[in-house]
């Protein structure tokens, strides 16, 4: 068995927000309470291709691509939910990634620590874990770096604007 990611996760990708809303949070924008990192949802928005926003619009060759999915291709609570799209980013014969520096966190980040849930996929998921950690660290960090300079415009503002007469 091949200790090699097949690819299966790009092929089908299901996502909560339709094209609009990606382009939308490309450019900034809160969308339905989730504020993005804006490169982050540059990049997810420039990489993904629409296929449909239902899943039974998909061309049966898309649906087909749904049994690599853990659970039989979606529950239709969850067809009702996601819109899908394919990642424009993958080699379709060899399944690479062809811009695999630039992944961006969701793509790095897969399958988060565990196992591949996808069928048919045999790879490694150790720097997935590897990467989690990572992700984890350095979020940590910045948030802590985000805290202190949040503490430190409130204390300087609040000398610099206290009412008059106080």
């Amino acid at each position: 068995m091949s200790d090699r990611c097949t690819g299966h996760c790009c092929r089908l990708v299901a996502m909560p927000f339709s094209p609009d809303e990606l382009q939308r949070m490309a450019q900034g924008e809160t969308v339905r309470g989730f504020t993005p990192q804006l490169q982050e949802a540059r990049t997810v928005a420039d990489m993904l291709v629409p296929l449909a926003s239902r899943y039974e619009d998909l061309t049966p060759e898309d649906q087909h691509l749904g049994r690599h999915f853990p659970e039989t291709p979606y529950s239709p609570e969850e067809r009702a939910q996601y819109h899908f799209y394919r990642c424009g980013r993958q080699d379709p014969v060899t399944g690479d990634c062809t811009r695999y520096d630039e992944r961006p966190m969701m793509c790095r980040l897969h399958p988060y620590g565990q196992a591949c849930p996808m069928r048919d996929c045999s790879a490694s998921c150790r720097d997935a874990a590897i990467a989690a950690e990572t992700y984890v660290r350095e979020r940590d960090e910045l948030l802590e770096l985000l805290a202190r300079r949040r503490s430190s415009q409130a204390s300087e503002s609040g000398g610099a604007s206290s009412p008059a007469g106080a």
